[in-house]
């Protein structure tokens, strides 16, 4: 309108006799208007910018988690069908944490430009942060297509600096309105998928209603889990390892058990792998470490001498502040590192065989025993075993428990003790359930046994009491 009155102002002017002041105002509005409309054109420019970077992942230019929030509601409230697929990278963190951070920067740019091109035509990929990607597409039939590709795609590997790298992911597709009515139970149900292909070891599944009941009833437990480590309220018992043949008592394995305050009793083999999956291994093992030393401080002051296995995870392994750490704690305690020894199993030891090779020499040279537990179980060869600074093989129970009724785990058995014995390492067998099994491996040459048949686990009072009222295993 300014402007308008200025044009209008000077037209005047070219026909009639004004005062100069007037063409002179109206020549300044008329530039004042233009100066104002590009300061105009300039901040919605901006604006449009950050609004952009609002919604774009810098490191990726994919669209982000607010714009894919933003997208789902604005369907969902419009009535329109739509599919979430959300994806997860499998081991991007022993990459990162092995390769360095420039190169796990660099394979999240690449599997960004992967799976936008998997869903050009079916829908729009967006990625939520870390190694978490999502699509939007139309249907559960495009989502799974769009899942197909992708995994295919990152089967042909990765190039990475001179460096091929073969990832997989998981997935898990929901949909609206078939599976939830809201953009946040929507996102909860692909995760419950997502869920299920991890467990599972496929590389999609599509949300399955009677999976959710147990996905909520996992998420509550890991909480209580959470909580019930943070307040110390796991305990731990004590299962001998005796001697063969002699019988003596070389020392205890501590195990961790749980008394849910509603539950009951919660079997490690169920929050274990709860703690896995929710990141909480290191405040267990941690947990589990300080507990297992002050009890072996107790007998030190009573005059008994017992070593103490601790099971650890692979986290724990390739964790280059886990020797210190563990070194602090023998020191707080007073406790001799040569009364602990620390296990890991086979399998999860070579996930990571460089990283976890240097942890433990400087475990081994702080005077920490180390044992590979549930031998046989894995892939490792000899020549991988050669190189571990181990001092321990604990062959799987599954194995031993059999070896009296199957020839072949008999002779499974009779193997791993010559592998320990040719690699100058001591050799202990779980699982012993009865004499027989017991007077079989002291025959083939074994030297520890642990099992139901020796003894149960059990609190360190009732330990004592075994240690000294027992007169034979097998009586």
């Amino acid at each position: 309108m300014f402007a308008l009155g200025a044009v209008g102002i000077l037209a005047h002017g070219t026909v009639n006799t004004v005062p100069l002041a007037v063409p002179l105002l109206a020549v300044g509005a008329l530039l004042a208007t233009f100066m104002r409309a590009g300061l105009t054109y300039r901040d919605v420019q901006a604006l449009s910018d950050v609004h952009r970077q609002a919604t774009t992942d810098e490191l990726t230019d994919l669209p982000n988690r607010r714009w894919l929030i933003s997208q789902l509601r604005q369907r969902i409230a419009s009535g329109d069908p739509v599919a979430l697929t959300l994806i997860d990278l499998n081991g991007f963190k022993e990459i990162n944490d092995t390769l360095g951070h420039h190169v796990g920067d660099a394979v999240l740019r690449q599997v960004a430009t992967v799976i936008d091109d998997a869903v050009e035509g079916l829908g729009r990929a967006t990625r939520l942060g870390g190694d978490e990607f999502a699509i939007l597409t139309d249907d559960v039939d495009r989502g799974r297509e769009c899942a197909a590709r992708i995994d295919q795609r990152l089967g042909e590997g990765l190039l990475i600096d001179d460096l091929t790298l073969s990832l997989s992911a998981g997935m898990g597709v929901a949909a609206f309105p078939e599976h939830a009515a809201d953009d946040s139970s929507l996102l909860r149900c692909a995760d419950v998928a997502l869920y299920d292909a991890k467990r599972t070891g496929m590389p999609v599944a599509v949300f399955d209603p009677r999976d959710d009941h147990h996905s909520r009833d996992n998420l509550m437990l890991t909480s209580d889990l959470r909580a019930a480590i943070a307040n110390e309220e796991l305990t731990l018992v004590s299962q001998p390892k005796v001697s063969l043949p002699t019988e003596a008592l070389v020392g205890v394995e501590a195990l961790v058990r749980w008394q849910h305050p509603t539950r009951g009793p919660i079997p490690p083999a169920e929050f274990v792998p709860l703690a896995e999956a929710g990141g909480l291994m290191r405040a267990l093992t941690g947990l589990v470490l300080r507990a297992a030393l002050e009890q072996t401080r107790i007998w030190l002051d009573s005059g008994q001498e017992i070593c103490v296995a601790v099971n650890v995870s692979a986290s724990d392994f390739v964790d280059s502040g886990f020797p210190d750490v563990l070194k602090a704690l023998l020191h707080a305690h007073d406790v001799p590192a040569r009364l602990l020894q620390l296990e890991i199993t086979e399998t999860e030891l070579i996930r990571d065989s460089e990283r976890t090779t240097v942890t433990i020499d400087r475990l081994v040279a702080l005077g920490v025993r180390v044992s590979l537990d549930d031998f046989g179980t894995g892939f490792s060869s000899l020549k991988y075993l050669q190189k571990l600074n181990v001092q321990e093989l604990k062959i799987d129970r599954s194995f031993v428990c059999h070896m009296i009724a199957l020839p072949t785990d008999a002779a499974i058995v009779r193997c791993a003790i010559d592998v320990a014995r040719a690699l100058d390492l001591c050799v202990v067998a779980e699982g012993v359930e009865d004499e027989q099994t017991f007077e079989m491996l002291a025959q083939l040459g074994c030297d520890v046994a642990q099992g139901y048949g020796i003894a149960r686990p059990m609190p360190p009072r009732d330990l004592e009491q075994w240690i000294g009222d027992r007169r034979a295993i097998f009586a």
